[in-house]
């Protein structure tokens, strides 16, 4: 299962986390991939707007990895859409120091529905045609984003939450369309920015109007024989469905474990109980918080 693992790199170029707000030195990175090389882990998801990321990436030198990045919003009045996009793509592959790119996502797909949502597309899959780029696709919110989306336009890729919490892609029916039609389904926030795997006592306050379903989610850890860490990680690894987990790390400690954990997981599946489940918004999207 470890070639599903995608390493996350959100807190590599600026502060990042809810739990552990802060950004991984330099050194520290290179010891992680340094990790991944010798478990044959070689696929990075970054971003064009996680501060210096992508530079200090292409820095390192990450030539036997696997690179999907993130386009940012382009919509913008005053500016020649395509130009922008191919500038956003040869800046990224300078910064990192790649001469392509495993994938490129939008991290704001409703772009595409605006009136230079057609030119950006376009512009997407003439860099695909070139070789600039081998997977185009999208970085969703919600598995709504993708019922307008899905009827104009053809991903390789989707991105999308999903952890013990947060089931609305397999609930909505978006994860069997997607794998019936070979889109690769990217999953993060399995952790939920480190909030399911830290001690439910230390959560920022502004949780506790939640209290009942972090209640019910220690009850049932309790009741298993396993950690909070190894449940959101059988919960996602083991889902045939689903082809990475971007998975973001603080040290090298918790990498270890995670991926002592994925090499012991034994073929049982693990059912997660209903009245774990949440549809609110403002709990199980961060952007929200």
């Amino acid at each position: 299962m470890l070639d599903k693992f995608c390493l996350g790199t959100a807190n590599f170029g600026m502060n990042y986390g809810v739990m552990n707000d802060k950004q991984i030195p330099k050194s520290e990175i290179v010891k992680f991939l340094n990790i991944l090389k010798k478990s044959n882990i070689n696929y990075i998801d970054t971003a064009m707007g996680y501060g210096d990321c992508e530079k200090i990436l292409g820095e390192i030198g990450i030539e036997n990895f696997e690179i999907i990045t993130k386009l940012p919003s382009v919509i913008c009045n005053d500016i020649n859409v395509k130009k922008c996009v191919v500038k956003l793509i040869d800046t990224s592959l300078e910064r990192l120091q790649k001469s392509s790119l495993q994938g490129l996502l939008l991290h704001r797909p409703l772009d595409l529905l605006s009136k230079k949502g057609e030119i950006i597309y376009k512009t997407l899959v003439e860099s695909k045609s070139v070789g600039l780029i081998k997977k185009i696709g999208v970085s969703i919110y919600s598995p709504n984003d993708l019922v307008l989306l899905s009827n104009y336009f053809d991903f390789d890729i989707v991105q999308t939450p999903h952890n013990v919490l947060d089931n609305r892609l397999e609930h909505s029916g978006w994860l069997d369309k997607l794998h019936k039609r070979k889109i690769e389904v990217h999953t993060r926030s399995i952790f939920l920015q480190g909030i399911l795997i830290s001690d439910m006592e230390k959560l920022p306050t502004s949780f506790l109007k939640w209290s009942n379903v972090f209640k019910n989610w220690k009850m049932f850890v309790n009741e298993t024989e396993l950690s909070p860490l190894e449940i959101c990680l059988k919960n996602s690894f083991q889902n045939k469905k689903i082809s990475k987990i971007i998975l973001g790390i603080d040290n090298q400690s918790q990498l270890y474990t995670i991926l002592n954990h994925i090499k012991k997981f034994k073929k049982d599946d693990i059912l997660i109980p209903d009245e774990i489940r949440s549809n609110d918004e403002y709990l199980i999207n961060p952007s929200k918080w």
